[in-house]
């Protein structure tokens, strides 16, 4: 049986919207990297470093290279997942993206936790 073209047309919405919604999700799981590692990075150097101008430098050089790469990631995705769409391969492309982001999420709430506790064990 054959579909009316209005339902194909809506269907076809449906995946875009689906599509771009998972769009906007990456770019926030992207912004959630970048934050997180970004207080990540300040107890980071604080618990390994003594202050310095050195500290400057090792801070702002790998976020802006994280930040970079975030873009970079940012701006791959629209058109991956667009292009899953007719391959019905949304699900599996947005998970792509999503996984090693939020595992970096998670890697660097660790690191942080670990800084912290360093730095409380060297102050008792």
């Amino acid at each position: 049986m054959m579909q009316s073209k209005t339902s194909v047309r809506w269907r076809r919405v449906l995946d875009y919207m689906a599509c771009y919604s998972l769009v906007f999700v990456v770019l926030l799981l992207a912004l959630a990297v970048f934050f997180v590692w970004q207080g990540t990075a300040v107890v980071l150097i604080t618990a390994m470093l003594d202050a310095s101008s050195v500290n400057s430098l090792l801070y702002f050089g790998p976020l802006t290279l994280l930040g970079l790469v975030l873009f970079v990631i940012c701006m791959a995705a629209e058109p991956y997942l667009v292009h899953g769409i007719a391959q019905r391969q949304l699900q599996h492309r947005f998970l792509q993206f999503a996984v090693p982001l939020i595992s970096a999420v998670v890697l660097a709430e660790l690191l942080r936790g670990w800084a912290i506790t360093s730095l409380v064990n060297a102050t008792h």
